[in-house]
């Protein structure tokens, strides 16, 4: 008897948000029909039907439900873009080089891009009962059926889980922008197709000089893919930082030589991102210090070590610390600054080493375009995205309680929050 997945076009369930507010407001669970072709995106792109079976949540999708944004969704609407499941089917996909514009309803600066025909994930991949991970979503993903633009739609390498394909996305831009684009990382790798990439695109721009790099707030979903791009690249050493012993303890257990086995994949694998012995570190965020104590972020290394690249996920806290600490035409990026604090810095210092300070918001089109080209040669091979595995939320009535978690994070952060939906038994979609 052959099997296939069909698109009956039968209700599923979703989180829909009817008005902006507190966590509570997505505790509202939805019937919708999701047909293709959907009327969210022109027809000449083409749309994948897929059967949700985690999603992640991000920090920008908890400011964007308590209406934080100056552009917001229509409501009502269902949030998310990063998931993972399986396809349903597959729809659209003009030919001949023709293009469109797409207005997500879930972005968050609700921004339009352009897709052409050739920006689409293989043929092969968008099978009917193909596993996948998404990066977009044009009807959200808080949800037992979404759609996704084939360009943001990636195979799910057999030793990944549903959970950790719905890790990808938004941490990895954020991640990629941070460590190859802003960093210049890539430029320590050894002739990679990334790093051939990387390195033709920008050869204008000088490459760090060696120092190692430092990744202040590393146990978050944005962190490790950093330390495993790091890892990729040959970079040395690396000294990471986490506010919990949870998260240091996740660290170490990831990339330390004698940390403890990471998952339950044969021992071959679990040497995947470990470090050599003396090239990595794992601390806390102890910078307030006397003059002349010991600096506990270098213990291991000479206490004169400049890195020459700090990723500062904490910004309000660490500037100055960075600027006093980063090499000479060193590169520091700023990935986060909680609220909208302000810190004093001697801008001497940057005088002194010619060093470089940055950040970013978003990914724009043309940078998206790059990122996603590295994902399907090189990352989605290499790279695996860490669910906190102690904070367990099942079934689309949690998507609640994973925002209230990603606002206090009660117990520090050792991973990214999923919500996974296979636990919680999912609709069959299979006749």
């Amino acid at each position: 008897m052959n099997t296939k997945m069909t698109n009956m076009g039968l209700p599923s369930r979703c989180v829909r948000v009817s008005a902006f507010g507190a966590p509570s407001v997505l505790k509202e669970i939805a019937e919708r029909v999701v047909t293709l072709p959907s009327p969210l995106i022109e027809q000449d792109v083409q749309q994948v039907h897929i059967a949700v079976k985690a999603f992640g949540i991000n920090p920008s999708e908890t400011y964007q439900r308590a209406g934080a944004y100056a552009v917001l969704p229509p409501l009502p609407y269902t949030p998310g873009r990063d998931s993972a499941g399986v396809v349903l089917d597959v729809t659209g996909g003009g030919g001949g080089g023709a293009s469109s514009t797409s207005c997500a309803s879930t972005s968050t600066d609700a921004s339009c891009t352009t897709k052409s025909a050739s920006d689409t994930a293989p043929t092969s991949i968008l099978q009917p009962g193909t596993r996948v991970f998404t990066t977009d979503s044009l009807n959200g993903c808080y949800a037992e059926e979404t759609i996704a633009p084939a360009s943001a739609v990636f195979p799910l390498p057999a030793n990944l889980s549903f959970a950790q394909g719905a890790g990808f996305g938004v941490a990895y831009y954020a991640a990629w922008r941070a460590f190859v684009e802003k960093g210049r990382g890539m430029d320590h790798v050894a002739k990679t197709s990334v790093g051939k990439e990387l390195s033709s695109s920008s050869s204008s721009v000088p490459s760090a000089p060696a120092g190692g790099l430092l990744v202040h707030g590393a146990s978050g979903g944005v962190g490790i893919l950093i330390l495993q791009m790091a890892k990729r690249a040959g970079l040395k050493p690396v000294v990471a930082t986490a506010s919990s012993e949870r998260g240091r303890r996740l660290l170490r257990k990831m990339f330390l030589e004698d940390g403890e086995s990471f998952g339950n994949k044969p021992d071959v694998e679990n040497t995947k991102f470990v470090f050599p012995k003396g090239d990595f570190f794992v601390t806390g965020h102890q910078l307030q210090r006397e003059e002349g104590s010991q600096d506990e972020l270098k213990q291991g290394l000479p206490q004169d070590h400049k890195f020459s690249i700090i990723i500062e996920m904490q910004g309000q806290h660490n500037l100055h610390w960075d600027m006093q600490n980063v090499a000479r035409e060193g590169r520091i990026v700023m990935v986060g600054n909680k609220g909208h604090s302000e810190v004093s810095v001697n801008p001497r210092l940057l005088m002194q080493t010619e060093a470089v300070v940055t950040g970013f918001v978003g990914t724009q089109p043309e940078n998206r375009k790059l990122a996603d080209q590295a994902l399907r040669e090189e990352w989605v091979n290499w790279l695996e995205p860490v669910v906190d595995e102690e904070l367990r939320f099942d079934g689309l009535e949690a998507a609640a309680e994973a925002h209230e978690e990603i606002l206090t994070r009660k117990n520090g952060t050792a991973g990214r929050i999923v919500v996974d939906l296979t636990a919680a038994g999912e609709k069959s979609h299979i006749t």
